[in-house]
Parts: C-alpha cells; structure tokens; sequence
C-alpha cells in the first residue's frame, strides 16, 4: 500500500481499522482492512471525506464508499444508498437505530433506519456535532429544522409547530 488513513478503534478497545490505497490488477485499489483482515475492496472505497467507525458494541463497522450510483452508507450487513454528500452519521447506543444526513445544500435530506425525510428547510447545527438526537431508550428521536425565522421540531418523523425560538431536544427517560 502507498497510502493508509482513516483508522478507527473499537470502542473496546480490541478492534482496529483502515483504509488502505495501493495499486492493483485494475489500476487503483482502496482496500479496508478489520483486524489486519480485508472487509472490503474496492476502486471505489471513499477515502477522502469518508466515515469509518465501529458500532457501539465493537462487533462491526460503519463506513461509506463510493457506488456505480453514488455513495452508500454501510453498517454491518445493511447498506442505504446516498443522494450526495453524508454528513453527521448518528448511532443510537443500543446499535437500534442509524441515522445520517445526505444531499446537496439545496435539497437535504435525513435519513433515519433507511427510511427518507425530506428536509424542505435548513437542520439547526450544535456546536457539539450532531444534529440528531436520539433518546436514551433508543425509541425516539429529534431534529430541530428552521425556515427564514421559524423553527420547527421533527420528532420520530412528525413535524411539531413553528416556533420562534427552540432549544435542540435532550431526552428524560
């Protein structure tokens, strides 16, 4: 290999992984390695911008690569298909629950467990990272939205009312 980036550790701190370029039969070759194993390869393995981390419980990945259609998001078995960019890749502590945000500026896009919700408006940031917020039984989840000076709050896929200011949600279970 020429080149290795995006290494994640396990949350156990038994696993480790990477991304790995060199060049192979057919031109360029991105490979990622688990545990000094080959999980995957590709000539198409994102790297640059890409996400790579384990699940809560260390027992698998969560990474992003390039497709013939795009990119895809990939968690253990599952695989969700991208509309653009992917930003703010949130997994729920029990692994139940893996959301992320996809598109372009003008046309964003949560996605949530696979299933699709389009954001007409623009997701309010924290400062701390995501703008996801799942709760700590893993059954809900919330995203504040904004539109001009209106904000709105998203809870399992129902918008609340407009508001004119709203704190981002934290969860009393």
């Amino acid at each position: 290999y020429n080149t290795l980036e995006k290494v994640a550790f396990s949350p156990d701190g038994k696993h480790y992984a990477y991304v790995a370029e060199g060049l192979g039969d057919q031109g360029r070759q991105i490979d990622l390695i688990c545990d000094g194993k080959l999980v995957d390869q590709s000539h198409g393995l994102a790297r640059r911008s890409s996400f790579l981390q384990f699940l809560p419980a260390s027992n698998d990945l969560v990474y992003d690569r390039e497709t013939g259609n795009g990119r895809e998001l990939i968690a253990g078995s599952k695989h969700w298909p991208t509309t653009g960019g992917l930003s703010h890749i949130t997994v729920s502590p029990d692994e139940s629950h893996i959301a992320y945000l996809t598109g372009t500026r003008d046309s964003m896009t949560l996605v949530v467990d696979g299933k699709p919700y389009n954001i007409q408006d623009s997701i309010v940031l924290p400062n701390n990272g995501s703008p996801l917020t799942i709760s700590d039984d893993a059954k809900h989840w919330a995203v504040v939205t904004k539109k001009n000076d209106t904000y709105c709050m998203l809870v399992d896929g129902v918008a609340g009312p407009p508001m004119d200011f709203i704190m981002l949600p934290s969860w009393n279970t």
